[in-house]
C-alpha cells in the first residue's frame, strides 16, 4: 500500500484545473463549424454571397438569366444611367426581333 500511495500523490491534486473548460467549448466550435460549411457550401446552402434562405439571387435551379432582366436590374440599382439602358435595351430587343 505503501507503492501505490507513493506512485499517486493525491494529496497534492486539487482538481483538473480551468482548463478542462476548453475541451467542451471546442468540441462545440468544432461541430458549428461543420454545421456552417455544410449550410453554406451544400446543395441546399445559398453559396457565399449575400441573401436569406436557399438560392437567394438564383433563378429557379441556376436556370438561364434573361439579358433584359440582367439589364433592367443594372438599371434599377443604378449602375447604368438611362442613355446607356435605352441603347442596350434597343440593341438587345432589335437582336432578338432579328433572331425570331
Amino acid at each position: 500500500m505503501s507503492l501505490l500511495t507513493a506512485l499517486i500523490p493525491t494529496a497534492d491534486w486539487h482538481g483538473p484545473g480551468w482548463w478542462v473548460v476548453l475541451i467542451p467549448i471546442g468540441w462545440f466550435l468544432f461541430f458549428f463549424l461543420i454545421f456552417f460549411a455544410f449550410r453554406r457550401l451544400g446543395w441546399w446552402g445559398c453559396g457565399w454571397g449575400a441573401g436569406y434562405g436557399p438560392h437567394h439571387g438564383r433563378r429557379g435551379w441556376g436556370g438561364p438569366v434573361d439579358a433584359l432582366e440582367v439589364l433592367d436590374r443594372r438599371f434599377a440599382e443604378g449602375e447604368i444611367d438611362a442613355e446607356e439602358y435605352g441603347s442596350r435595351r434597343a440593341a438587345l430587343e432589335k437582336g432578338r426581333a432579328g433572331s425570331r
